[in-house]
């Protein structure tokens, strides 16, 4: 491992970690190029189905939906510069949103 690569590999650590904590499908390091993920992690629960990619950047892009509500359409969200700490608020956002609190307010619906 670089040390250009080091920011993303423990960012992706981190995202293991917590799929591990919740269940979740973690996939990565991915041996990637150019605009693919290094990371993806795949929340598949009662209430939501998640999934957070992270980018070389660092980016992290974020798509969910509730199960019980497709009609209200997919959420997104997406960050550049994201630090350990804020992938952490982030994926516990999505954490509490499955375990029956409020979709976090940073996810937006999409326009796609």
């Amino acid at each position: 491992m670089s040390q250009r690569d080091e920011p993303y590999e423990s960012l992706g650590l981190g995202l293991r970690e917590w799929g591990d904590r919740r269940g979740a499908e973690v996939l990565g390091p991915l041996d990637t190029a150019g605009m693919d993920p290094t990371w993806i992690l795949r929340l598949r629960g009662r209430v939501i189905e998640a999934e957070v990619a992270l980018f070389y950047g660092p980016r992290a892009e974020v798509a969910a939906y509730q199960l019980e509500r497709p009609e209200d359409g997919m959420f997104v969200a997406w960050e550049s510069g994201v630090s350990a700490s804020r992938l952490v608020e982030l994926l516990d956002g999505l954490g509490q949103w499955e375990g029956g609190g409020e979709r976090p307010g940073w996810l937006r619906v999409s326009s796609f």
